[in-house]
């Protein structure tokens, strides 16, 4: 005995042209973009990331920067120069918020101890400049960090005042990162006797007059092996 198959249709199907001819017009399927194009959208994505990197600049906040942010801008040209340009303004932002009150010690007890204080994450940041690898990374960390010690000091020349005698957490920090810059542009031949005797000078010259107001000692580890390339260039 043979059997029929039977078909259900849905009259709907049958009775909405609509349906039908909207399958008719389905877009054909997209196609993959050409070596040329792809090659103008990197371009226009990498005047993007240029942008951006520029406006983290402008605003000096790179060493705030998400970690996979900071390593881009530390492998760019020049990253250096850049992210000492940025470091040193925060710098100077906060010292120039000090100058009024150290000068004012007695009546404002703020003194340049408590400069000293507020350098300490400058100084972590310049030891992270000092890190990149770029040829004049260890040279600008040292002279950046030689004047952010100076800045601690600011007002001392002004009164005993300006001193507060106490404890200045930035002194042996920056000592132990000046004596491993030191170290390290040894290690890469990156230091001339005349800049030997420049950072010595400067730093003695400094500690003489620290030693008047109670500061003491000034970069002792790193005098000392000045004093041993001194003897050795």
């Amino acid at each position: 005995m043979s059997h029929k198959r039977i078909i259900s249709v849905n009259s709907s199907d049958i009775s909405d042209p609509a349906r039908h001819k909207a399958a008719r017009q389905m877009p054909p399927a997209a196609e993959e973009p050409t070596a040329d194009q792809l090659k103008v959208e990197v371009a226009q994505l990498n005047e993007y990331i240029d942008e951006v990197h520029n406006f983290i600049d402008s605003l000096h906040v790179a060493s705030k920067a998400p970690p996979a942010i900071q390593e881009r801008l530390n492998k760019r040209a020049g990253a250096a120069s850049k992210l000492e340009k940025s470091i040193r303004a925060n710098i100077d932002l906060v010292s120039s918020k000090f100058d009024d009150l150290v000068l004012d010690a007695k009546h404002t007890g703020v003194t340049c101890d408590d400069i000293s204080e507020a350098m300490l994450p400058y100084v972590d940041q310049i030891s992270q400049l000092s890190r990149l690898q770029d040829p004049e990374a260890l040279r600008l960390a040292q002279e950046l960090l030689l004047d952010l010690a100076d800045n601690t000091t600011s007002g001392i020349g002004d009164g005993m005042a300006a001193c507060g005698y106490g404890d200045r957490p930035s002194d042996p920090k920056c000592d132990e990162l000046l004596y491993n810059i030191l170290e390290k542009r040894a290690d890469v031949f990156d230091m001339e006797n005349e800049a030997v005797q420049q950072a010595k000078k400067r730093i003695e010259d400094q500690k003489r007059k620290l030693e008047n107001y109670g500061i003491e000692p000034w970069f002792p580890r790193s005098l000392d092996l000045l004093r041993e390339f001194e003897y050795s260039y």
